[in-house]
């Protein structure tokens, strides 16, 4: 488990308050715009980083009665040994249930600012075109280093790149340190 860190900032009074939550997977969304290159994984935390209108799920103030929203900022705190990252490809609500199909770069490293370096030692990929059906597939490091693929209809592949079968597909990844 890692600990996130969410700072709340009340709009009327300026009160400031922060939270200490545990998590197990960190969920990073796959926004519905338009992309001119595709998002790495640290794009996509930094875009969860950025500051909301928090409302009453999101765990908003009541401090001074106001009925202003307050806003909230959401950071990693603690790195673990194991961390599971999952990408949100849900399309929005009241679309047709398609899912996103924009490409995430997926990295043998991460080495995001300020939290230790961590490698990539499994992708999860979900190939489908609704959220309600569709067929998984993975990607795993080996004993030797190098990615396998891994798919029911074939036998296992060794992946010379490991970023170009996943990059549209790509909806869970295992790091660790």
């Amino acid at each position: 488990a890692f600990v996130v860190e969410q700072r709340l900032q009340c709009n009327a009074c300026g009160r400031r308050s922060a939270r200490f939550e545990h998590e197990r997977i960190l969920r990073l969304v796959l926004l519905a715009v338009k992309v001119t290159r595709p998002r790495s994984l640290y794009d996509l935390y930094m875009m969860s980083c950025v500051p909301v209108q928090a409302d009453a799920e999101k765990g908003a103030f009541t401090c001074c009665g106001s009925a202003e929203r307050s806003v909230a900022q959401r950071r990693l705190a603690t790195m673990p040994r194991v961390l599971l990252v999952q990408v949100s490809r849900d399309a929005p609500s009241g679309s047709s249930g398609e899912v996103l199909r924009h490409p995430v770069y997926v990295d043998a490293s991460l080495g995001w600012l300020g939290l230790p370096s961590m490698s990539l030692v499994g992708v999860v990929s979900q190939h489908v075109y609704r959220v309600d059906s569709g067929r998984y597939s993975c990607a795993c490091r080996g004993v030797d280093g190098a990615f396998w693929y891994y798919d029911k209809r074939q036998r296992p592949v060794r992946l010379v790149d490991i970023a170009a079968p996943f990059a549209k597909n790509v909806v869970l990844l295992s790091l660790c340190c």
